[in-house]
């Protein structure tokens, strides 16, 4: 799994046109705040990347993880579909 949507080169033309429409009448904070998630856009978000690696780990690798709960996708292996399995630690 990619951690992007676009390759840097497709995402830089939208991410200028995305650029200039900001408004310039708005707080400067506020401009940069959107501007970041502009920059950032094109990427996956945590969850997603996060939900990508999980569900390639086994229930015990899972199990080992240092969380109260965790979500995520295993594949038996005695059968071809892939189910959600949530596990509270």
């Amino acid at each position: 799994m990619g951690g992007k949507y676009l390759s840097d080169a497709d995402w830089g033309a939208h991410a200028e046109s995305l650029m200039a429409c900001i408004p310039t009448s708005l707080e400067e904070g506020h401009k940069q705040s959107l501007k970041a998630r502009v920059k950032y856009g094109n990427e996956f978000s945590l969850r997603k990347r996060i939900q990508g690696l999980v569900a390639g780990m086994s229930i015990d690798t899972a199990t080992a993880c240092p969380s109260t709960e965790i979500a995520f996708l295993a594949k038996s292996s005695t059968q071809e579909t892939t189910s959600r399995t949530l596990i509270r630690l």
